[in-house]
C-alpha cells in the first residue's frame, strides 16, 4: 500500500544518508538483479525461503547474507518493517529518531534470526486525557519506560497518525488497544493490535446489560481479526456485591482491568482498596480470567509519587495481578 511503501522509502534514504548514495527500489514483479537488499516476505524466491517460513510469530524476522543478497524480514509487512529498522539502526549505524550517524552495534554475517517472546506481565500506558502519541521518540520513551502496551482514543488521530503510530509501535513492540473503532483498513493485519476498549467504567443497575451487548456486537464484527473487547470497570464498594453474586457478570470480556482513585480521595481507605482487590481477585480466578490493576496517575507528587506508584503496584502484585494500567493524565512539555 501507499502507507507501507513508506518503509521503503525509509531504507532507501538511509542508506542514501549513509553512502551518498540512492539505489532504485524494484517492484518483486521485475526481474532480479544481483546484489539485491530483498524483503522477505516479498515474491522474490532466496536459499533462505525455508527458514522465513517457518518464523513461527508474525513479529519474528531474519537479517541474512545470501548468494550476495541481503534479505530483511519474515512472513509480512510488519515483521519486515521490524527487520528495516533494526537493520538501519544497529548494522548500518543510523538514529533516524535524533537524524545523527552512530555505532553499528550488529555485524551482517551469515544468518540471524529475531525470535519474539510476548510479555507474560503488561504494563499499559492509558493516554486518553493527553495529546496523541503520534511519533517514533514518543513510542521510544514509553518503550524505555518499560511499558509494553498502550491505550490511545482512536477519535484523536488523522489517518496519516494514525499509520504513522502502528508502525513505531511495531517497531519498539509495543501492543495497542483503542477506544474507538476508526481507520480498521490500516491496521486491520497488525499482530499488536489487542483489541479495543468497548466502555470505560459501566456504572448502575444496568451496567452489565450494557457493556455485555457492546462487547457481543463488537465481537460479531471484529472477532474475525483476533481482537478481543476490553473494558474498564470502576472498582466501587457499592457494586461490588452485584459483581460477586452475578457469575455471568465478566462472561463477555478476557481482561479484568479496574480502577480505584485513593490517594486524595479521603472517603476511600487501604480496606477499600483490599476488599475491591478481593471481589476482582476471586472473580478472575473462578472464571479463568486475567486481572490487571491500576497506577493512580493524579492526587501525586513529586514527593511521593515513587512510595504511591510502588504501593499500588505491589498491592495489584498481592492479588495476583499480571497487568497494571497507569492512566496519563497531561503532556510533558518540549522541555521534559
Amino acid at each position: 500500500t501507499e502507507y507501507q511503501m513508506e518503509t521503503v522509502y525509509f531504507l532507501r534514504d538511509a542508506i542514501k544518508k549513509l553512502t551518498g548514495i540512492q539505489i532504485p527500489i524494484i517492484a518483486d514483479s521485475k526481474p532480479y538483479t544481483e546484489n539485491e537488499i530483498i524483503l522477505a516476505s516479498s515474491k522474490r524466491v532466496t536459499a533462505i525461503e525455508q527458514q522465513v517460513i517457518s518464523l513461527d510469530n508474525p513479529m519474528e524476522y531474519i537479517i541474512a547474507v545470501s548468494e550476495g543478497d541481503i534479505i530483511l524480514g519474515g512472513n509480512n509487512y510488519y515483521s519486515d518493517l521490524r527487520a528495516v529498522y533494526d537493520f538501519v539502526y544497529n548494522y548500518m549505524g543510523y538514529d533516524d529518531i535524533n537524524n545523527r550517524i552512530i555505532n553499528s552495534t550488529k555485524h551482517i554475517k551469515g544468518f540471524a534470526k529475531y525470535r519474539y517472546t510476548e510479555p507474560l506481565f503488561t504494563i499499559n500506558a492509558v493516554n486518553y486525557e493527553a495529546e496523541p502519541i503520534t511519533n517514533a521518540r514518543q513510542v521510544r520513551a514509553l518503550s524505555d519506560a518499560g511499558f509494553n502496551t498502550v491505550t490511545v482514543d482512536a477519535n484523536m488521530y488523522t489517518e496519516k497518525e494514525m499509520n504513522d503510530f502502528t508502525v513505531q509501535c511495531t517497531r519498539f513492540g509495543i501492543y495497542i488497544i483503542m477506544r474507538g473503532v476508526e481507520y480498521v483498513s490500516i491496521y486491520k493485519d497488525c499482530p499488536i493490535i489487542k483489541g479495543h476498549c468497548i466502555v470505560d467504567e459501566p456504572y448502575g443497575e444496568d451496567a452489565y446489560q450494557y457493556y455485555s451487548d457492546l462487547c457481543e456486537t463488537y465481537e460479531e464484527a471484529y472477532s474475525g481479526y483476533g481482537w478481543k473487547p476490553y473494558v474498564n470497570f470502576m472498582g466501587q464498594l457499592d457494586v461490588m456485591k452485584e459483581i460477586a453474586d452475578n457469575p455471568q457478570y465478566f462472561e463477555n470480556v478476557e481482561t479484568l482491568a479496574f480502577e480505584s482513585a485513593f490517594f486524595g480521595n479521603a472517603n476511600i481507605s487501604t480496606d477499600n482498596i483490599f476488599r475491591e482487590y478481593e471481589v476482582f481477585s476471586h472473580k478472575a480466578l473462578s472464571e479463568e480470567k486475567t486481572l490487571w490493576g491500576y497506577i493512580q496517575g493524579d492526587s501525586v507528587d513529586s514527593t511521593n509519587a515513587d512510595r504511591m506508584f510502588r504501593w499500588m503496584a505491589n498491592a495489584a502484585l498481592c492479588f495476583g495481578a499480571t497487568g497494571i494500567q497507569y492512566f496519563n493524565y497531561a503532556s510533558p512539555t518540549e522541555a521534559q
